[in-house]
């Protein structure tokens, strides 16, 4: 469970740019949280769900419904 919940904090991170896209640790934390990036595509609830939470902490690059921004 913390796996999930640690993804809105990261996300927060990338959004303030404290982490910065390209950036090996970008590039770890991609890797790192594919397997909710899988999730997310193939079944549409963790889709609306993870993307609900998401857009908490990172409203920004994620929607309310689980799409990015832009």
């Amino acid at each position: 469970m913390l796996y999930v919940l640690s993804l809105g904090p990261i996300m927060r991170m990338v959004q303030n740019e404290v982490i910065s896209e390209g950036s090996p640790t970008f590039t770890f934390l991609g890797r790192f949280y594919r397997p909710i990036e899988w999730g997310v595509k193939e079944i549409p609830v963790l889709k609306r769900t993870i993307g609900m939470y998401v857009h908490m902490w990172a409203p920004k690059i994620i929607d309310r419904k689980g799409n990015k921004v832009g």
